[in-house]
């Protein structure tokens, strides 16, 4: 007994997705580009098969969540998922025996998700490893750059602490110079003092 895989529309899978058509448009696009099959109408227009959810499901998954580009994402799928997918024949959807249906489906959730799966996990595990590595390159260079930037500051820190003692000592000297003057200059009027007092009894 044969039967007909039902078939979703742009409009019914972007609505599933939460996406817009152009969203779709474009994953689509980057499936294609690496040789994703996907079945087409007289009209040349994509019409999509469970196994189609499932693959735009887990590329929707690699590029929200996981944070793939939409390229590498739809690389890593279709070279996982694009020898299982449909021929394109020119009268619409291909017919599928359910027998021949639950053995691809089976294939599928057996071997060729979870090796997907695997798969651009260890693609995201190596891009993480070298995001790692430039962040900890970053923080090296930031290390050494604080270091210099105190090693600066503490040279600019001796330079003033040793000009401020210059001019306190300076300053302590012209002070001293400054006292003694004054004491000559008090000296030298209580002298005067002295000799006007003795000038004037000698002239009483």
């Amino acid at each position: 007994m044969e039967t007909i895989e039902k078939a979703y529309t742009t409009k019914e899978i972007s609505t599933t997705l939460g996406i817009g058509d152009s969203t779709l448009k474009k994953w689509c696009l980057s499936l294609e580009k690496n040789e994703y099959p996907f079945t087409r109408n007289d009209q040349n227009q994509r019409l999509f098969l469970e196994k189609d959810l499932v693959v735009l499901k887990l590329l929707q998954t690699m590029v929200q969540t996981n944070n793939f580009s939409v390229e590498n994402a739809g690389m890593l799928i279709a070279s996982k998922f694009k020898e299982s997918g449909f021929p394109n024949g020119a009268g619409g959807i291909p017919v599928i025996r359910v027998e021949e249906q639950d053995e691809k489906r089976r294939s599928y959730e057996v071997v060729q998700k979870p090796a997907a799966i695997i798969q651009y996990q260890e693609a995201y595990i190596q891009e993480q490893r070298a995001f790692n590595q430039v962040l900890l390159e970053s923080m090296r260079e930031q290390k050494e750059f604080n270091q210099a930037l105190l090693e600066r500051l503490e040279k600019q820190e001796k330079s003033i602490q040793e000009g401020l003692h210059t001019r306190d000592g300076e300053l302590t000297q012209s002070i001293q110079g400054l006292q003694q003057q004054l004491q000559q200059l008090t000296i030298q009027t209580q002298e005067k003092r002295k000799q006007r007092k003795g000038l004037f009894k000698w002239l009483s």
